[in-house]
C-alpha cells in the first residue's frame, strides 16, 4: 500500500489495522506497531483512530508506559484524548493485572474533567470481577446506579452476575438479576447461561430448569453454549439418553455442535464406563477433530475401570494424530499405572514426560507416592519427596497426608510423627485429614494419652475436630479399656452436633452397659462373682471382640475366680463364630485339664463351629466323641446339619459325611423301633428328611414308611399328614386319597390340616378346578374351611395369574363372618398384582389391608418396592421403603437385595455399596442375590476388576458364585468386546462343575458372531449340544446374524433349516436378521419372499420388519414399492413410526422427488414425530450443492421452515 501513489488516506490503513487486530495466532500487536513505524518512515500521518489502534497494541504487549506516550504525540497533532483512549489505557492495566493502577488512572481523568463512559466503566467492572472482588465490583455498580449519569447496561450485570455465579454467590447473582429486570433491563442468553451453570454447578438443578424454562418463555433462544451446558449437565447426571435429546434439539434448532459438546458426550460415556460408545464417538468422522481434552477424557475412562493398555493405546494415538499430552494427561496415566501396582511403568512415564519438555506438578507426585506407599516401599516414597522438592516442586498437605497414612497403617507411628512435626517448617498447615490420620495411628498403637495431646493442638491450630476426629478417638479409648474417657468424648461430640458411626455405636452398646457396671461394683466394694465376669465375656464375644473376653477371662484365676463350665462354653461358642477353631479346641483342651468336664452344649457348639468352617471330619469325629459321652445332638445342630445338605454348596464327598448323621440308612432302622415307635422321633426324623431338597425327599419319606409298616409300627395322624403331603409332592394326590381310609380306621377322622393337604396337592400339580371341587365337597361335608384353606385357594389362583379369580376369593371373604383374610393372604395376592406389573390395584389393596387393621410386614413391602421399581416408579418405591422403615419393620435380605438391584440397575453402583455395607453392619449377610445384583451393576458399568474382585469376595464370604453369577460377567466381557477373557471364565464354570446353561452359551455365541469369530462361534454351538444344552431361538438368531454379516447368505439359510429339523420355530426376530442382511447386500427379491412367507408361517410383522422392507426398496430406488409397504403397514395395524417415516422422506430425496418428499415430512409431523439429524443434514448437504435447480431448492428449504 505504501508503494501506490498516491498514498491512499489513513482511513485505509485504519481499516487494514483492524483486520490485522482479528489475526490472534499471527501476534497482531507487534506487526501493527512496526507497520506504524514503515507509516512513520514514509511520512504518513496518523489520526486519533489509528493512535487508538496503536496505544491497544502496547497495553497488550504489556508496554502502558509506551501507550502513555502516546498521549503527548495525540495532543500535538491536534487530537486531544478522549474517553476511548483513556478507556484504552485503564483496560491496558486491567489486563496486566494492575487494577490499583487503572483506578487511579480513572480518579485522575474524572479529576481533569472526564466523564467516564459506559465502555470505561465496563473495563473497570471486567477488572474487578477478574480478581475477584465482587464486593468491589457490587460497590462500583451502587454507585453508578446513584449517580444517575452513566447507569450500567447490559454487559455490566452480565459481566457481575456471571462473577457472582462463578465464585458460587447465587443469592446476591439472583438479587442482581432481579435488580436488573426491575430496572428494565433485559436479560439476555449469556445472563441465563451464567444463572443456569451457576446453579447447576452449586447442586440446585430444579432451580437451573426453572431458570432455562424462563428464559425459554421470554423468547430467547439458546446458543451452543447453552446446549453445551445442558449436555454437561445430563451427561455429568449419567442421563446420556437425555443428552442425546439435547443434540437432537440442538441440531434440530440449526445449532451446530463443537469440540465443547462432544468432550461432554466422551465424559458422560465414561463417566457411565460405556467406553464402547465412547471410542465409537472419539473414532467418528465429524467436523469437529478431536482434542487435548478429549484424549485427557478418553484415557481418564479407561483407567477409572483399570484398562491401562488401552489408556496408553490412546495416549499412543495422540502422537500419531501430532498431538501433545499436556500435564492432565500424564498425571492420569501415572496414577492409574500406580493404583493397578505398574510402578515401574508409571516411572518410566514420569522420565518420558520430562523428557518432553512437560513439566510435573504435584499430582504427578502424589500418585507416585501413594503407588509406592501401598507397595510398602516407604524409603523409597521419602527419596521421592526429596526428589520433588530438588525439582521446584513444593509438595503439599495432601502429598503428607499421603505418606502419613501409610506410615501410620504400616505401624510406623514414630515416623509418621516425624513427618508431621516438619509441616510447619515447611510452610504448611496440617488439615482436619492430617491430624485424624495421626490420630487414628496413636489410636491404633494404642498411644491414646499422644492421640489426646493431638487433639487440643488440633483445637489450639484452629482447625475443628469432626466426626471422624471424634469416632476415631472415642474407639481407641473403648479398645484401650478407657471407657471414662470413651464416654467423654462421647458427650463433647454429641455437644458439636455430631454422631456416632456405625462402628463406633456397635462398640458401646456392647461395653457400656456391662463394663460400666462392673466399674461401679468395684467401686462400690462388691466383688464381681465367676456369673458377673460370664455376662460381660458372653456380651464382648457376641460383638466379635475376642481379645477383651480372653483377657478377661486370663485374668480370672488372678481375681480368684475359678471358670465354670458356663465360661469354657461362652469362650468356645465365641472362637467358633469367628471361624477360630484352632483356639476353641485349645479352651476344649483346658476345661480337660482344669477337670471341668465338656457337656452336650460344649459338644454341639464345637461341631457346629466345624459345619461351618467346612471341616466335616473334625465334625464328624466331635460327633462321635459326644455320642460316646453320652450326648446328642441338640436342635439347632441338626437343623444345620439339614440346612447344609439341603444347600447346593457342598461336594458329593461331604454330602456322604453329613447324610450319616442326619438321615441313617434304612438298614440301621431295625436297631431303634422302640425310638422310632415314639411318634416325635418319627416327626423330627420326616421334619428333617423334608427339608433335604436334594435326596428325593418325599420318595424316602414314603420309602421309610413302607419299612416302619414291615416293623409294624403305628402311624399317627401327624405320620399320615406328612404322608399324604409326599404323595401330592409327587403327583400321585390319588395315592394321598386312598389314605383317608387308613386314617378312618386307625381312628383319625380327616381334618381340616389333611384336606388342605390334598388341595395344595391338587395346586402343584396346576390342577386347580379339581382342587375347588375337593374344597366343595368338603363345606358340603360339614368342614367350615380354614384361613390355612383359603390361603392355599388364593396361592393357587395366584399361581396361575388369577388375579381376579383371587380379589373375588377376597371379596368373599371379606364379608364372611366365619374367615377373615389376614396377612399371607393379603401378601399372596399383593405379590401377584405385582409381578403383573398391576400396580394401581396392589397399591389399592395395600391401603385396604391397613384399613382392615391388619399390618403389613417385610414380605408385603418387599413385593411392592419390587414391583414399583420394576414398573418404572422408582420415586415411589422408595417412599414405600420410607413408610416401611418408619414403621419399624426391619429390611430383611431380600430388602436389601431388591435395593442393591435397584441401585445397580440405575447405574449407582456406589449407592449399592453403601446399601450392602449397611446390611453387613446390621448383621444382615448378604446372600446369592444380593451379590448377583452387584456383580450385574458392576458388568453395565463396564467395571470388570470391581466385578472379579467381588467374586473372589464371594468365595471368602462362604457365598459359592452360581451360574447366575457366572453368566453375568460373561455377559459383562462379552459387551466390552473381550471375548477371550469371556471363554476363560466359561472354562472356570466347568472347572468349579458349574453346568453352563442355553444363556450362557447364547451369550457366547453372539458375541463371538458380532466379532467376527464365525469358526469359534459354530464349535461352541456343537459343544453346548454335545453337553445336552438345546439351543434356543436367541442361539439360532445369533449364529443367523452372524452369519448374515459375513455374507455367507447361504449358510444362514441352512441354518434356518436346522432351526426347522429341530423343531425350533423362528420368530420374527430370525426373519427380520435374514431380511435385513438380505436387502444390504441387494438380494431384495429373497427378502420380498421371505416376508410375504412370514404369516402364511403364523407370524406377525413387526414395525422393524416393515422398516427393513421399506428401506430395502429405497435403497434401490423402487419408492412405488416403499409406499405399498406403508399402506399395507397401516392397514394391518402397525403404525409407522419416526424410523418409517425418515427412511421414506430420505427415499423420495435421495430420488430427488421433493413434492413427495415434503408431503411425507408434513404427514409425519401431524403423527408426532421429527426429521432425525441424519435426514436434516441430507436437506442441508442437498441444499448446499450445486446440483439442484433453483425449483429444488425453494421445494427443499420448506423442509426446514
Amino acid at each position: 500500500m505504501t508503494s501506490v501513489r498516491p498514498l491512499p488516506s489513513i482511513l485505509r490503513f485504519n481499516q487494514l489495522f483492524a483486520a490485522i487486530v482479528k489475526l490472534k495466532h499471527l501476534q497482531p500487536h507487534s506487526i501493527i506497531i512496526s507497520l506504524f513505524a514503515h507509516l512513520h518512515f514514509c511520512g504518513i500521518r496518523p489520526d486519533r483512530h489509528s493512535l487508538g489502534i496503536l496505544a491497544n497494541s502496547y497495553c497488550h504487549l504489556g508496554r502502558i508506559d509506551f501507550g502513555f506516550s502516546l498521549l503527548g504525540k495525540q495532543i500535538k497533532v491536534g487530537y486531544p484524548p478522549d474517553c476511548v483512549t483513556l478507556t484504552t489505557l485503564i483496560n491496558g492495566y486491567i489486563n496486566n493485572d494492575k487494577l490499583p493502577l487503572a483506578a487511579q488512572l480513572l480518579d485522575k481523568i474524572v479529576g481533569l474533567g472526564f466523564e467516564p463512559d459506559i465502555v470505561t466503566y465496563g473495563a473497570i467492572f471486567k477488572g474487578l470481577c477478574r480478581i475477584g472482588d465482587n464486593a468491589g465490583a457490587l460497590d462500583l455498580l451502587e454507585r453508578m446506579q446513584s449517580g444517575g449519569r452513566c447507569m450500567p447496561n447490559l454487559v455490566i450485570y452480565s459481566t457481575v452476575i456471571d462473577s457472582l455465579c462463578k465464585d458460587m454467590m447465587l443469592q446476591e447473582a439472583l438479587n442482581l438479576f432481579s435488580a436488573m429486570k426491575n430496572e428494565g433491563i433485559q436479560p439476555d442468553v449469556i445472563v441465563y447461561n451464567s444463572l443456569i451453570r451457576g446453579l447447576y454447578h452449586c447442586g440446585y438443578r430444579d432451580e437451573a430448569k426453572l431458570m432455562l424454562n424462563e428464559m425459554l418463555e421470554d423468547n430467547i433462544a439458546p446458543t451452543v453454549e447453552t446446549y453445551n451446558l445442558l449436555v454437561d449437565v445430563f451427561c455429568k447426571d449419567g442421563s446420556v439418553d437425555e443428552a442425546h435429546a439435547v443434540l437432537r434439539l440442538m441440531i434440530d434448532s440449526g445449532e451446530a455442535p463443537n469440540i465443547i459438546t462432544y468432550n461432554a458426550f466422551l465424559n458422560g460415556y465414561c463417566l457411565r464406563g460405556q467406553m464402547n460408545d465412547a471410542k465409537k464417538l472419539f473414532m467418528a468422522k465429524n467436523s469437529c477433530e478431536p482434542n487435548v481434552v478429549s484424549f485427557n477424557t478418553v484415557i481418564n475412562g479407561y483407567i477409572k475401570l483399570n484398562f491401562i493398555d488401552k489408556a496408553v493405546n490412546i495416549f499412543q494415538e495422540m502422537y500419531r494424530k501430532g498431538m501433545t499430552p499436556n500435564v492432565v494427561t500424564y498425571n492420569t496415566l501415572i496414577d492409574g499405572m500406580c493404583k493397578a501396582d505398574k510402578l515401574p511403568l508409571a516411572r518410566q512415564l514420569l522420565l518420558e514426560m520430562q523428557a518432553r519438555g512437560v513439566a510435573s506438578d504435584v499430582f504427578t507426585y502424589a500418585s507416585l507416592l501413594g503407588g509406592l506407599c501401598r507397595s510398602g516401599r516407604l524409603d523409597e516414597a521419602v527419596a521421592l519427596l526429596e526428589n520433588m522438592e530438588v525439582n521446584g516442586v513444593k509438595p503439599n498437605t495432601v502429598v503428607y497426608n499421603i505418606l502419613i497414612d501409610i506410615f501410620c497403617e504400616s505401624g510406623r507411628v514414630k515416623d509418621a510423627e516425624n513427618i508431621f512435626c516438619h509441616l510447619l517448617s515447611k510452610g504448611l498447615q496440617p488439615d482436619c485429614i492430617t491430624y485424624n490420620i495421626m490420630i487414628k495411628g496413636f489410636c491404633k498403637k494404642g498411644l491414646m494419652n499422644e492421640a489426646d495431646d493431638l487433639l487440643r493442638k488440633m483445637e489450639e491450630d484452629r482447625c475443628f475436630p469432626d466426626d471422624i476426629t471424634y469416632n476415631t478417638i472415642i474407639r481407641g479409648y473403648i479398645l484401650s479399656h478407657g471407657l471414662s474417657k470413651a464416654l467423654y468424648y462421647r458427650d463433647l461430640m454429641v455437644s458439636k452436633g455430631f454422631k456416632a458411626d456405625a462402628h463406633t455405636s456397635s462398640l458401646f452398646d456392647d461395653l457400656l452397659c456391662y463394663v460400666a457396671l462392673l466399674e461401679d461394683m468395684e467401686d462400690k466394694g462388691i466383688r464381681p462373682d465367676i456369673v458377673t465376669y460370664n455376662i460381660l465375656m458372653d456380651s464382648l464375644c457376641e460383638a466379635g471382640q475376642l481379645e477383651d473376653a480372653a483377657k478377661f477371662f486370663s485374668d480370672l484365676v488372678l481375681k480368684g475366680l475359678q471358670p465354670s463350665i458356663r465360661t469354657y462354653n461362652i469362650l468356645v461358642k465365641g472362637f467358633c463364630k469367628k471361624g477360630l477353631m484352632k483356639e476353641a479346641d485349645e479352651v476344649l483342651r483346658k476345661m480337660e485339664e482344669d477337670s471341668c468336664l465338656p457337656n452336650a452344649i460344649t459338644y454341639n457348639m464345637v461341631i457346629r463351629g466345624y459345619i461351618l468352617s467346612n471341616d466335616f471330619t473334625k465334625a464328624l469325629y466331635y460327633h462321635d466323641l459326644m455320642l460316646s459321652k453320652g450326648f446328642e445332638a441338640n436342635a439347632d445342630t441338626f437343623t444345620l446339619f439339614v440346612d447344609l445338605l439341603s444347600s447346593d454348596k457342598l461336594n458329593v464327598s461331604s454330602k456322604g459325611l453329613l447324610q450319616k448323621v442326619v438321615v441313617p440308612p434304612l438298614s440301621s432302622i431295625t436297631r431303634w423301633p422302640e425310638e422310632l415307635g415314639r411318634a416325635l422321633d418319627k416327626r423330627q426324623l420326616f421334619t428333617a428328611i423334608s427339608k433335604l431338597k436334594h435326596l428325593h425327599r418325599h420318595s424316602t419319606i414314603v420309602s421309610f414308611f413302607r419299612q416302619l409298616e414291615l416293623l409294624g409300627i403305628r402311624s399317627d395322624r401327624h405320620s399320615l399328614g406328612m404322608l399324604a403331603n409326599s404323595y401330592s409332592h409327587l403327583g400321585r394326590v390319588d395315592f394321598g386319597f386312598s389314605l383317608l381310609g387308613k386314617s378312618l380306621k386307625l381312628g383319625y377322622p380327616p381334618d381340616h390340616i389333611f384336606f388342605n393337604t390334598l388341595i395344595n396337592g391338587f395346586i402343584i400339580s396346576d390342577k386347580l378346578p379339581q382342587a375347588v371341587q375337593l374344597l366343595d365337597k368338603t363345606v358340603k361335608l360339614g368342614f367350615q374351611p380354614d384361613i390355612v384353606t383359603c390361603g392355599v385357594m388364593v396361592k393357587g389362583l395366584c399361581r396361575i395369574g388369577d388375579n381376579a379369580g383371587a380379589l373375588n376369593l377376597l371379596n368373599k371373604l371379606q364379608s364372611s363372618c366365619h374367615c377373615k383374610p389376614n396377612l399371607v393372604i393379603y401378601s399372596t395376592i399383593i405379590d401377584s398384582l405385582c409381578k403383573d406389573r398391576l400396580l394401581r390395584e396392589a397399591l389399592n389393596l395395600f391401603s385396604t389391608m391397613k384399613t382392615e387393621g391388619i399390618k403389613p410386614n417385610v414380605i408385603t413391602y418387599n413385593s411392592l418396592i419390587r414391583g414399583l421399581y420394576n414398573s418404572g416408579c422408582g420415586k415411589e418405591a422408595k417412599h414405600v421403603l420410607t413408610e416401611m422403615l418408619k414403621s419399624n419393620i426391619v429390611p430383611t435380605v431380600d430388602t436389601y437385595s431388591i435395593l442393591v438391584d435397584m441401585f445397580c440397575k440405575d447405574g449407582n453402583v456406589e449407592e449399592a455399596q453403601a446399601i450392602l455395607q449397611c446390611m453387613t453392619d446390621k448383621g444382615v449377610a448378604p446372600n446369592i442375590i444380593t451379590y448377583n445384583a452387584l456383580l450385574d451393576g458392576y458388568c453395565l458399568r463396564g467395571q470388570m476388576e470391581d466385578a472379579e474382585k467381588l467374586l473372589h469376595l464371594m468365595k471368602q464370604k462362604d457365598c459359592e458364585p452360581n451360574l447366575i453369577s457366572f453368566s453375568t460377567i460373561i455377559n459383562g466381557y462379552v459387551k466390552l468386546k473381550d471375548i477371550d477373557k469371556a471363554l476363560t471364565i466359561l472354562e472356570n464354570m466347568f472347572e468349579k462343575g458349574i453346568t453352563p446353561d442355553v444363556v450362557t452359551y447364547s451369550t457366547l455365541i453372539d458375541g463371538l458372531c458380532k466379532s467376527n469369530r464365525l469358526k469359534p462361534a459354530h464349535q461352541l454351538f456343537t459343544d453346548m449340544q454335545a453337553y445336552g444344552v438345546t439351543p434356543n431361538v436367541v442361539t439360532y438368531n445369533s449364529l443367523l446374524d452372524g452369519l448374515c454379516k459375513s455374507a455367507q447368505l447361504d449358510e444362514a439359510v441352512a441354518i434356518l433349516e436346522d432351526m426347522d429339523d429341530k423343531g425350533i420355530k423362528p420368530t420374527t426376530v430370525t426373519y427380520n436378521i435374514l431380511m435385513d442382511n438380505l436387502c444390504e447386500v441387494g438380494q431384495l427379491e429373497d427378502a420380498v419372499i421371505f416376508f410375504s412367507d412370514l404369516q402364511s408361517k403364523g407370524l406377525q410383522p413387526d414395525s422393524k420388519t416393515y422398516n427393513i422392507m421399506t428401506k430395502g426398496f429405497c435403497k434401490e430406488g423402487l419408492m412405488k414399492e416403499a409406499d405399498e409397504v406403508l399402506r399395507k403397514m397401516e392397514e394391518d395395524g402397525c403404525l409407522p413410526n419416526d424410523i418409517t417415516y425418515n427412511t421414506i422422506i430420505r427415499g423420495y430425496i435421495l430420488n430427488n422427488d421433493f413434492s413427495k418428499a415434503l408431503y411425507y415430512r408434513d404427514l409425519m409431523v401431524s403423527k408426532g414425530f421429527q426429521a432425525d439429524a441424519h435426514t436434516i443434514s441430507l436437506f442441508v448437504d442437498l441444499l448446499s450443492s450445486d446440483k439442484l435447480s433453483v425449483s429444488s431448492k425453494g421445494l427443499l428449504q420448506k423442509f426446514l421452515e
